[in-house]
Order: C-alpha cells, then sequence, then structure tokens
C-alpha cells in the first residue's frame, strides 16, 4: 500500500469514527427531553449520515475527494449512479428535511420524533 493510500485509509476511519460518535452524543440528546437537545439530536443524526456519504462516494469514485462540496441529496444520487444501492432513501430524506427545518425555520422536532429519528 502506498502511502498516499494508506493516509486515505487512515483519514476515512477517522471520518466514520468521527460519524459514529456523533450518532451517539445525538442519541444521548434524543434522549434528553429539552428543546435545544432535541434539535441538536436532529443536526448530530444527519450530520453522521452525511459523513457516511461522503465517505462512500469518495469510496466508490463518485467524488474525487470528500472535502467536495455536495448538496446533500446530489450526493446520495452521485452514489447511485455508481451503481451503490442505498437503503433507508425515504426516511434519510425526511431526517435531512426536518434538519433544514430546524436549521432554516427554528422548527422544533417532538421528543418522540427525536427518539424514533435515532433508530432509522
Amino acid at each position: 500500500m502506498t502511502v498516499d493510500m494508506e493516509e486515505k485509509k487512515i483519514l476515512e476511519i477517522r471520518r466514520l469514527v468521527l460519524a459514529k460518535k456523533l450518532y451517539l452524543h445525538g442519541c444521548s440528546h434524543a434522549s434528553a427531553k429539552d428543546e435545544v437537545s432535541r434539535m441538536l439530536a436532529i443536526h448530530h443524526f444527519d450530520n453522521a449520515i452525511e459523513i457516511v456519504l461522503k465517505c462512500v462516494a469518495t469510496k466508490c469514485g463518485g467524488v474525487s475527494s470528500s472535502r467536495q462540496e455536495y448538496r446533500f441529496k446530489d450526493l446520495w444520487n452521485e452514489i447511485v449512479q455508481q451503481g451503490m444501492d442505498l437503503p433507508l432513501k425515504d426516511q434519510i430524506f425526511s431526517l435531512h428535511d426536518l434538519r433544514n427545518l430546524i436549521q432554516h425555520q427554528g422548527d422544533i422536532p417532538s421528543w418522540k420524533l427525536s427518539l424514533n429519528t435515532r433508530v432509522m
């Protein structure tokens, strides 16, 4: 394995570990009942998914670098065009749309919704 390939592998592992940490942190927020925690939970879940999608896209050659800027749904479509079968599309897109409502409209998800979102 060349140095460049080894560095890419280490970077990919770091990103996947970060995604897992964000997901777990989101789970702890989802269990809390305050509004800010529920909002943060959705943000963390969405961020974790996006990091994993970027890793997948980079790995399958859909993007040349995980630093490339892609809109969430465009990133998903790029991966699918590369022949990957991604599960839970409707649920993941709903989560992303909810994240956008939280981010841009200040909507506050219900406690039940934030708990249900973590098990997607």
